[in-house]
């Protein structure tokens, strides 16, 4: 698990916490298969109070707010999140 701050739009913040998600799939006719993503818990501070953002990214880049991937990044504050994210990821690399 992994921590650090990120910087959105309109002089807000964003405490970032990061770690390893991973689901178990098991069938009857294949082998156990494991999916394992990248899980972000974003609380955004502002003058309102905290709010609180869960995103998932796949090991092949899709980003998605459910850990299956089925719901993708559908609001504009989302999409600044993940930009950030990156940006940070790309800076410390």
């Amino acid at each position: 698990m992994g921590h650090f701050t990120i910087d959105l739009p309109e002089n807000k913040k964003g405490d970032v916490r990061w770690g390893i998600v991973s689901k178990m799939w098991f069938s009857f006719f294949r082998k156990n298969k494991s999916e394992s993503k990248q899980g972000y818990v974003v609380n955004v501070s502002d003058t309102d109070g905290k709010i609180e953002y869960r995103l998932f990214k796949s090991k092949n880049g899709e980003w998605s707010k459910d850990p299956e991937g089925e719901i993708g990044l559908d609001n504009e504050i989302l999409m600044f999140i993940k930009d950030a994210i990156i940006e940070k990821e790309l800076k410390d690399a």
